[in-house]
């Protein structure tokens, strides 16, 4: 049950994602398990593999 619940949050997050994308937010990916990236029509910005990965990008856009 536990994975399933994963990849379900996995893709309604990607498609808020996708959407901010399209928008021209910039989007990052924290893909912690390595998991593929989803076809939804945009690409995040960068994908980083932890949150101390996406502090470090918040800070380089500063």
């Amino acid at each position: 049950m536990r994975a399933s619940i994963r990849r379900a949050q996995r893709g309604i997050f990607g498609w808020d994602a996708s959407a901010a994308s399209l928008f021209g937010f910039p989007v990052c990916w924290v893909n912690r398990d390595g998991g593929p990236l989803e076809e939804l029509g945009a690409t995040p910005a960068i994908i980083v593999p932890d949150l101390a990965a996406m502090a470090d990008w918040l800070l380089e856009l500063r």
